[in-house]
């Protein structure tokens, strides 16, 4: 009868979260007491006894056991999960652990637990993306052909954290300038890759080219007088743009052309080196002679264009390719 009524004490203790007295029912000392932290918290994922309470024990093998024990999962980074005594005692059972002779002090029947955590900052996630594109510079410039890049970043909302050594790095820039590229950041905790935010960035590109500056009509041979170099800035690279270097005497429009027109494809073509209706020379290979004849140019032609041309000496209408000024070569069926 003694003993059933000692029992029944004991679980009574237990479910009002009492500690049982070790003396009581023969136990003799505390192999441990366990003191919860007044404001316990954690840096997760999981809530370990050791993070959220002081351990006393003559036992080093119990304190590692007790210290290293999981009582559940931790919440997100800066949130906070109640817990109660009494978990921790199914817990301390659930390891095999001598939970009757383990003593638990709390600030409280039950408790919360904080997982702690940090905050990386919008301005910072972008700073790091912009850098990765000016690392790059030389590079897209030397593709583009000269010029200058400018680069801006949208701020993302910033990132929430658990605590540790934080990090922020790229993982790989998407796309090239002008125009939106997007830089994978990726924001690690004591070197381990936590989340990845995708960062997008506009870009533009200044660089020098040839702006048409009085009215121009069709067919009309650009000068210095009718275009000139302006710089300009670029969301995007227009189709067969002009280069700086170019003499505007080698080109003309294709088209009626305002002041402000930039010349590049749809605007102007080469000036042909070959007319329609102009006299030219036209040569042939005859075995290891090269003989000549004049004729005229049905049509015009640009360096290494096949155009018809006749024989003004027999009337005769070939193909030939344009290799000069005024000079073509007969093309051999």
């Amino acid at each position: 009868m003694r003993y059933v009524l000692a029992a029944l004490v004991a679980i009574a203790c237990w479910v009002a979260d009492v500690q049982p007295a070790a003396a009581a029912d023969g136990a003799g000392e505390w192999l441990a007491v366990v003191r919860v932290h007044p404001q316990p918290s954690v840096t997760g994922p999981e809530i370990l006894l050791g993070e959220i309470a002081a351990v006393e024990t003559d036992d080093p093998q119990l304190r590692e056991r007790l210290a290293g024990m999981s009582v559940g999962r931790a919440a997100l980074p800066g949130h906070r999960r109640e817990l109660n005594v009494g978990t921790l005692r199914v817990r301390l059972r659930q390891a095999g652990l001598p939970e009757r002779q383990i003593r638990i002090e709390a600030p409280g029947t039950t408790f919360q637990v904080l997982t702690r955590a940090q905050t990386i900052a919008g301005t910072e996630l972008a700073a790091v993306a912009e850098a990765a594109l000016r690392a790059r510079i030389d590079r897209w410039l030397e593709e583009l052909g000269g010029g200058s890049l400018a680069f801006k970043c949208q701020v993302p909302d910033g990132l929430t954290l658990v605590d540790g050594a934080t990090q922020v790095s790229t993982a790989r820039v998407s796309g090239s300038p002008p125009g939106p590229i997007v830089v994978a950041v990726v924001a690690s905790v004591d070197g381990v890759p936590q989340r990845t935010i995708a960062v997008r960035c506009e870009t533009r590109w200044s660089v020098e080219v040839w702006v048409v500056q009085t009215p121009v009509v069709r067919h009309q041979v650009l000068d210095r007088t009718t275009v000139a170099l302006e710089v300009r800035e670029f969301t995007s690279v227009p189709r067969g743009l002009v280069p700086a270097s170019e003499d505007p005497a080698g080109w003309r429009a294709v088209r009626p052309l305002s002041p402000g027109t930039v010349l590049a494809a749809g605007t102007v073509e080469r000036v042909p080196l070959v007319w329609k209706g102009r006299a030219v020379t036209i040569a042939a290979q005859a075995g290891p002679v090269w003989v000549s004849a004049p004729g005229v140019a049905l049509e015009d032609g640009r360096l290494g264009e096949i155009v018809r041309v006749q024989n003004s000496l027999s009337g005769y209408v070939l193909q030939a390719r344009v290799v000069g000024v005024d000079a073509v070569e007969a093309v051999v069926p």
